[in-house]
């Protein structure tokens, strides 16, 4: 069975969605502050100034999980969706992931998933993708973009890639390059309070 036969994706944009500073949705330019506590910003905040375009916009797809099993993102039934994009030769990657990875059982307490999302390469295995996750003590699923579609259709440049996705599948977060775990974790939450 061929995992890459599989990855159907949808993504346009919101017609609702208003990213001007001051507007009753400028919530969906949340950047979390760099000290533990969160605080909303507006569009031209540190780190989005390039991908304010994005925010609001639909993003979801199916992909094979690294067992083979199609897998739908996001889920209505979570809150949020907390996407990181990694790659095997991405030494901020094996910093960052794991520490992420840490933050799942907190994250699936307040209804959020995060879904990692193994950008593989024309000639890579999932098999490879798993050995390196095992080799920063990571244990667990991932979703396969196979040739880095998803990641090329969300304009997601240089990996790490850290993205939250709301229940209704909008974009609502883009992280910075220099994004902690914590600050992922409390965007998740913002956007999980944010939901019906």
């Amino acid at each position: 069975m061929a995992l890459a036969l599989v990855c159907l994706l949808t993504f346009h944009p919101s017609p609702t969605v208003h990213l001007a500073s001051g507007s009753a949705s400028h919530r969906a330019s949340w950047v979390p502050s760099r000290s533990r506590t969160a605080s909303p910003k507006t569009v031209g905040a540190e780190g989005l100034e390039t991908r304010a375009d994005l925010l609001g916009q639909s993003v979801s797809f199916r992909a094979p999980d690294s067992r083979g099993a199609l897998t739908a993102v996001p889920s209505p039934e979570n809150r949020a969706t907390v996407l990181d994009f990694w790659a095997p030769d991405c030494a901020p990657c094996a910093r960052s992931l794991p520490k992420l990875v840490a933050k799942t059982e907190d994250l699936k307490e307040r209804g959020i998933r995060l879904v990692l999302v193994r950008v593989l390469l024309e000639g890579e295995s999932t098999d490879q993708a798993k050995g390196v996750l095992r080799s920063w003590g990571v244990y667990r699923d991932f979703v396969v973009d196979r040739n880095g579609a998803v990641q090329k259709q969300l304009n997601l440049g240089k990996l790490p890639a850290t993205v939250v996705v709301d229940r209704q599948a909008r974009l609502k977060w883009v992280a910075p390059g220099d994004a902690t775990a914590e600050d992922v974790e409390a965007a998740a939450r913002v956007v999980a309070k944010e939901g019906p």
